[in-house]
Protein backbone atom coordinates (compact mmCIF):
# COMPACT_ATOMS: atom_id res chain seq x y z
CA UNK A 1 0.00 0.00 0.00
CA UNK A 2 1.47 2.97 -0.92
CA UNK A 3 -0.38 7.34 0.32
CA UNK A 4 -0.64 10.33 -0.77
CA UNK A 5 -0.69 12.99 1.40
CA UNK A 6 -2.55 16.38 0.13
CA UNK A 7 -1.53 19.79 2.47
CA UNK A 8 -3.88 22.70 2.24
CA UNK A 9 -3.76 25.54 3.66
CA UNK A 10 -5.45 24.27 7.05
CA UNK A 11 -6.42 20.96 5.77
CA UNK A 12 -4.99 17.53 5.40
CA UNK A 13 -6.33 14.23 3.70
CA UNK A 14 -3.89 11.06 3.12
CA UNK A 15 -5.19 9.29 -0.34
CA UNK A 16 -5.03 5.38 -0.54
CA UNK A 17 -3.87 3.01 -3.30
CA UNK A 18 -6.33 0.55 -1.73
CA UNK A 19 -9.02 2.51 -0.37
CA UNK A 20 -11.66 4.03 -1.81
CA UNK A 21 -12.04 7.35 0.38
CA UNK A 22 -9.24 9.25 1.67
CA UNK A 23 -8.74 10.28 5.48
CA UNK A 24 -7.87 13.13 7.18
CA UNK A 25 -9.72 16.69 7.79
CA UNK A 26 -8.93 20.39 8.91
CA UNK A 27 -6.01 21.48 10.57
CA UNK A 28 -7.12 24.12 13.44
CA UNK A 29 -5.64 27.86 13.03
CA UNK A 30 -4.69 27.36 16.41
CA UNK A 31 -1.87 24.88 14.98
CA UNK A 32 -1.34 25.92 11.29
CA UNK A 33 -2.02 30.04 10.65
CA UNK A 34 -0.44 31.71 7.76
CA UNK A 35 1.60 28.51 6.76
CA UNK A 36 3.37 28.45 10.13
CA UNK A 37 3.37 25.34 12.57
CA UNK A 38 3.03 27.12 16.32
CA UNK A 39 3.06 24.08 18.22
CA UNK A 40 4.78 20.90 16.10
CA UNK A 41 3.46 18.78 19.36
CA UNK A 42 0.19 19.98 18.89
CA UNK A 43 0.37 19.15 14.95
CA UNK A 44 1.43 16.15 15.47
CA UNK A 45 -1.28 15.27 18.40
CA UNK A 46 -4.15 16.91 15.64
CA UNK A 47 -2.49 14.64 13.24
CA UNK A 48 -3.17 11.67 15.09
CA UNK A 49 -7.18 12.37 15.41
CA UNK A 50 -7.15 12.87 11.74
CA UNK A 51 -5.08 10.06 10.46
CA UNK A 52 -5.38 7.17 13.31
CA UNK A 53 -2.44 5.01 13.73
CA UNK A 54 -4.05 1.15 12.66
CA UNK A 55 -1.48 -0.67 11.34
CA UNK A 56 1.94 -2.24 11.83
CA UNK A 57 3.64 -1.66 8.61
CA UNK A 58 5.13 2.00 7.42
CA UNK A 59 3.43 3.41 4.65
CA UNK A 60 5.22 4.92 2.09
CA UNK A 61 4.02 7.89 1.50
CA UNK A 62 4.36 11.30 -0.93
CA UNK A 63 3.18 14.72 0.53
CA UNK A 64 1.71 16.92 -2.06
CA UNK A 65 1.55 20.83 -1.28
CA UNK A 66 -1.29 22.82 -2.81
CA UNK A 67 -0.83 25.57 -4.95
CA UNK A 68 -1.85 27.82 -2.06
CA UNK A 69 1.21 27.09 -0.14
CA UNK A 70 3.56 27.90 -2.67
CA UNK A 71 5.01 31.02 -4.79
CA UNK A 72 6.09 30.41 -8.52
CA UNK A 73 8.13 33.01 -10.23
CA UNK A 74 9.15 32.29 -14.01
CA UNK A 75 12.97 32.06 -14.76
CA UNK A 76 14.57 33.25 -17.57
CA UNK A 77 17.93 32.24 -19.52
CA UNK A 78 20.86 33.55 -17.24
CA UNK A 79 18.57 34.86 -14.56
CA UNK A 80 17.86 32.12 -12.30
CA UNK A 81 20.00 33.22 -9.39
CA UNK A 82 18.28 36.70 -9.19
CA UNK A 83 15.20 35.53 -9.78
CA UNK A 84 16.16 32.86 -6.94
CA UNK A 85 17.08 35.45 -4.28
CA UNK A 86 13.88 37.51 -5.30
CA UNK A 87 12.08 34.94 -4.52
CA UNK A 88 13.21 33.81 -1.03
CA UNK A 89 13.22 37.72 -0.06
CA UNK A 90 9.30 37.77 -0.79
CA UNK A 91 8.61 34.82 0.80
CA UNK A 92 8.27 35.63 4.84
CA UNK A 93 9.88 32.23 6.34
CA UNK A 94 13.36 31.56 7.86
CA UNK A 95 13.40 28.13 6.17
CA UNK A 96 12.49 28.52 2.51
CA UNK A 97 13.23 25.48 -0.39
CA UNK A 98 12.80 26.27 -3.44
CA UNK A 99 12.01 23.48 -6.11
CA UNK A 100 12.34 23.74 -10.22
CA UNK A 101 10.04 23.05 -12.55
CA UNK A 102 9.50 22.92 -16.48
CA UNK A 103 6.44 23.54 -17.88
CA UNK A 104 5.69 24.35 -21.56
CA UNK A 105 9.29 24.95 -22.51
CA UNK A 106 9.75 27.10 -19.58
CA UNK A 107 11.35 27.54 -16.46
CA UNK A 108 9.86 28.25 -12.87
CA UNK A 109 11.18 28.37 -9.62
CA UNK A 110 8.57 27.58 -6.90
CA UNK A 111 9.29 28.14 -3.48
CA UNK A 112 7.60 27.13 -0.14
CA UNK A 113 8.22 27.13 3.64
CA UNK A 114 10.45 24.64 4.40
CA UNK A 115 9.58 24.45 7.78
CA UNK A 116 5.71 23.49 7.74
CA UNK A 117 6.13 20.80 5.32
CA UNK A 118 9.07 18.95 7.49
CA UNK A 119 7.20 19.53 10.22
CA UNK A 120 3.84 17.33 8.45
CA UNK A 121 6.76 14.51 7.14
CA UNK A 122 7.48 14.36 11.04
CA UNK A 123 3.87 14.03 12.58
CA UNK A 124 2.73 11.73 9.04
CA UNK A 125 6.02 9.90 10.53
CA UNK A 126 4.73 8.96 13.67
CA UNK A 127 1.64 7.43 12.24
CA UNK A 128 3.48 5.14 10.17
CA UNK A 129 3.81 7.48 7.09
CA UNK A 130 6.83 7.62 5.75
CA UNK A 131 6.96 10.50 3.11
CA UNK A 132 10.09 9.91 1.36
CA UNK A 133 9.50 12.78 -1.30
CA UNK A 134 7.44 16.85 -1.37
CA UNK A 135 6.34 18.45 -4.80
CA UNK A 136 4.07 21.27 -5.35
CA UNK A 137 0.18 20.07 -6.84
CA UNK A 138 1.51 22.07 -10.16
CA UNK A 139 4.02 19.45 -10.31
CA UNK A 140 2.09 16.77 -10.75
CA UNK A 141 -0.62 18.36 -13.38
CA UNK A 142 2.34 19.59 -15.79
CA UNK A 143 3.90 16.13 -15.83
CA UNK A 144 0.28 14.68 -16.95
CA UNK A 145 -0.27 12.26 -13.22
CA UNK A 146 -3.20 14.01 -12.80
CA UNK A 147 -6.19 16.07 -13.89
CA UNK A 148 -7.33 17.00 -11.07
CA UNK A 149 -8.77 13.65 -9.55
CA UNK A 150 -6.68 11.66 -6.94
CA UNK A 151 -7.64 7.59 -7.49
CA UNK A 152 -5.79 4.73 -6.89
CA UNK A 153 -4.44 4.49 -10.12
CA UNK A 154 -3.55 7.95 -9.56
CA UNK A 155 -1.40 7.11 -6.62
CA UNK A 156 0.11 4.11 -8.80
CA UNK A 157 0.90 6.24 -11.34
CA UNK A 158 2.74 8.92 -9.50
CA UNK A 159 4.39 6.59 -7.62
CA UNK A 160 5.38 4.53 -10.96
CA UNK A 161 6.95 7.77 -12.26
CA UNK A 162 8.92 9.08 -8.83
CA UNK A 163 11.73 9.71 -11.11
CA UNK A 164 10.05 11.91 -13.00
CA UNK A 165 9.54 14.38 -10.08
CA UNK A 166 12.86 14.32 -8.83
CA UNK A 167 13.66 17.49 -10.87
CA UNK A 168 10.80 19.46 -9.30
CA UNK A 169 11.11 18.14 -5.72
CA UNK A 170 11.58 19.83 -2.72
CA UNK A 171 14.30 18.98 0.02
CA UNK A 172 13.08 16.65 2.43
CA UNK A 173 15.48 17.34 5.08
CA UNK A 174 16.89 20.84 6.14
CA UNK A 175 20.74 21.41 5.77
CA UNK A 176 22.00 22.40 8.45
CA UNK A 177 23.10 25.90 9.06
CA UNK A 178 27.17 26.22 10.50
CA UNK A 179 27.36 28.81 12.73
CA UNK A 180 30.17 30.75 12.32
CA UNK A 181 31.74 31.22 15.34
CA UNK A 182 34.54 33.13 16.33
CA UNK A 183 36.56 31.39 18.96
CA UNK A 184 38.51 34.28 21.65
CA UNK A 185 41.29 32.90 23.00
CA UNK A 186 41.73 34.60 26.40
CA UNK A 187 45.09 36.72 27.08
CA UNK A 188 46.52 35.62 30.30
CA UNK A 189 47.53 39.58 32.22
CA UNK A 190 50.99 37.89 33.50
CA UNK A 191 53.68 40.68 33.98
CA UNK A 192 56.62 39.33 32.46
CA UNK A 193 60.03 38.99 35.17
CA UNK A 194 63.23 40.46 34.81
CA UNK A 195 65.99 38.82 34.95
CA UNK A 196 67.70 39.37 38.29
CA UNK A 197 71.01 40.31 35.99
CA UNK A 198 69.06 43.18 34.97
CA UNK A 199 67.42 44.43 38.55
CA UNK A 200 71.02 44.11 40.01
CA UNK A 201 72.21 46.84 37.23
CA UNK A 202 69.14 48.57 37.57
CA UNK A 203 69.81 48.99 41.45
CA UNK A 204 73.59 49.49 40.94
CA UNK A 205 73.29 52.50 38.32
CA UNK A 206 70.51 54.23 40.78
CA UNK A 207 72.81 54.17 43.21
CA UNK A 208 76.08 55.19 41.04
CA UNK A 209 73.60 57.90 40.27
CA UNK A 210 73.20 59.33 43.58
CA UNK A 211 76.38 59.10 44.35
CA UNK A 212 77.25 61.08 41.88
CA UNK A 213 74.69 63.65 42.77
CA UNK A 214 76.08 64.07 46.01
CA UNK A 215 79.74 64.16 45.23
CA UNK A 216 78.57 67.18 42.82
CA UNK A 217 77.05 69.35 44.89
CA UNK A 218 79.17 68.89 47.75
CA UNK A 219 82.62 69.84 45.89
CA UNK A 220 80.23 72.83 43.93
Amino acid sequence: MTALALLRPNSLFVYYSDKPAPIGGELSKAVVSDMEVASEENLTAEIQKLIPNTGTNTIPTILVLSDDLCFVRQVKEGEKTDVENSLIGATPFSQVAIAKMTAHDQQYLIATNQDLYESVSRSLKAQRHEVSMVVAWSCLVEHGLTHGEIEAATIKRIFDNTAMLRECRFALTAEPKQAMTMETVPQKNEKKKLPLGWIIFGVASLLYAIAMYWFFIRTA
